[in-house]
């Protein structure tokens, strides 16, 4: 019985029977009568935090005590994991349940350019399907790098065409360099021959999927099923324009504030810029991205 159930039941005892004195009430309930005349004071800290932690818990509502604590920490003042569980527990701001995923008997084959060796090493993109609430589809072309786990491309349009693809990939590519090696599945915007044509002449390796076996673009495959659970799932969009905004809101999200496990517990921005800088420090380690 927890103390806050304790007092509970005494103050509910006295009211029930206001004559009987506080020794017999607490000696027929086993209660110590110094911690029921004890009044609770509350912690400032837990005052502050009851302000502060339901605003990072709504910005990402799947976050659990480990991850909302590291982001607490991060923007505005140190507490343990402790605390945090409980002010969760008191808030109701535990996160929504997930769905098990399905384990894969066989694991996945390490085939020679698949494994990520830095910054534009690997790029990996697919498409996500959504729709506004007049009915009308949306599809949208997410692209990441597989290294740095930053979202490079989140934008969606009502139809993609090869042309379509191919002008987001040279805009990337302006901006940030070409990669080795552009991973992506068997779909008729990815395998024409136009995007062949291109890669050809920008020097970059085309790796596909095989036919059915999503597993083969694991990262892309992770990336969109967050960009489905935290993002996709939670809005609904009126129009493109405003999917446009949100996205590139996302984006911006993702790529700055998110942590990454898998990264270090960094945001990949900030995990992108270390590794450029380390690679900097020390040219005669870097690894040799740009193959012919």
């Amino acid at each position: 019985m927890s103390p806050a159930s304790r007092r509970a039941t005494y103050k509910a005892v006295r009211e029930a029977h206001p004559g009987i004195k506080v020794r017999p009430v607490c000696a027929i309930l086993g209660f110590s009568r110094t911690s029921m005349r004890t009044e609770l004071k509350g912690r400032k800290r837990d005052e502050r935090m009851k302000s502060v932690m339901p605003l990072v818990a709504w910005e990402a509502p799947f976050f659990g005590y480990r991850r909302l604590k590291r982001a607490v920490c991060a923007r505005y003042e140190k507490i343990g994991e402790n605390a945090v569980r409980r002010l969760m527990k008191l808030m109701n701001l535990h996160p929504k349940p997930r769905k098990r995923k399905r384990k894969h008997a066989n694991p996945l084959a390490v085939i020679p350019g698949l494994r990520s060796e830095g910054v534009n090493h690997v790029w990996c993109m697919d498409f996500l399907k959504d729709g506004t609430s007049d009915t009308q589809s949306l599809r949208i072309l997410s692209m990441e790098d597989e290294y740095t786990r930053e979202c490079l491309s989140l934008d969606p349009a009502r139809q993609y065409k090869t042309v379509n693809v191919l002008a987001e990939l040279e805009r990337l590519v302006g901006e940030r360099g070409r990669p080795t090696y552009l991973r992506s599945d068997n779909g008729p915007e990815f395998i024409a021959k136009e995007v062949q044509k291109w890669a050809d002449g920008k020097g970059i390796r085309l790796v596909r999927s095989r036919p059915g076996s999503p597993w083969d673009n694991p990262f892309n495959e992770s990336a969109n099923g967050t960009f489905r659970r935290e993002f996709l799932e939670r809005e609904l969009f009126g129009s493109l324009l405003e999917c446009k905004v949100l996205c590139a809101v996302y984006k911006w999200w993702y790529n700055n504030r998110r942590e990454h496990s898998m990264i270090g517990n960094m945001t990949p921005n900030k995990y992108a810029e270390m590794v450029r800088w380390t690679e900097r420090a020390r040219p005669s380690q870097t690894i040799g991205l740009q193959q012919a």
